[in-house]
């Protein structure tokens, strides 16, 4: 069976919002932009993202469902103009560490609970905790919500992704980043 996650998605800003500790409220949330595509062959899951606006951060990893912890990479940096896109960049308002194309930034971890939902539980290079993230698909299968925990277990993030155009399962090649660049 193909995973109704299976395909590109496209993050609705409208319905996304964040927790802003300071004000104490839910806030916009300011990614600007976000882009995810989703593959799925058995129980491996190929996961790539695209994150912000500028710079943006591409970045992947392949996971097995309940599987071992698997790396989280930076694959490409695309600057503007004032940005190097070799140096190191940092984004407060993603909460990223500084990334530098081809680093391991976090490590992953999916609990696959059915075919709807599903956890990625993170933690930093360093073994810290970061988060645990569910992802539950909404009725009609055209979007899916994600609900971000913070280590601390305060709710932080709150998105919904729409499906971008008829991307359901949709397939490529399939790449294994532990061999490079796909």
């Amino acid at each position: 069976m193909v995973s109704p996650f299976d395909g590109s998605w496209q993050l609705n800003l409208s319905e996304s919002r964040i927790w802003d500790g300071s004000a104490q409220k839910w806030i916009s949330d300011p990614v600007g932009r976000e882009d995810l595509t989703f593959v799925f062959d058995g129980d491996q899951h190929e996961y790539t993202n695209s994150i912000g606006v500028s710079p943006k951060y591409r970045c992947t990893y392949q996971a097995q469902w309940d599987g071992d912890w698997a790396p989280y990479i930076c694959r490409a940096i695309e600057a503007s103009a004032e940005h190097d896109p070799g140096q190191s960049t940092h984004r407060v308002d993603l909460n990223l560490p500084s990334l530098r194309v081809g680093d391991t930034f976090a490590y992953v971890k999916l609990i696959k609970v059915n075919d709807r939902f599903h956890y990625r539980i993170s933690r930093a290079v360093d073994g810290t905790a970061q988060y645990v993230m569910s992802r539950q698909m909404l009725p009609g299968d055209r979007s899916f919500s994600t609900a971000l925990m913070s280590a601390a277990g305060v709710l932080s993030i709150v998105r919904v992704f729409d499906r971008i155009g008829d991307s359901a399962h949709t397939r490529r090649p399939h790449c294994d980043v532990r061999q490079g660049e796909n």
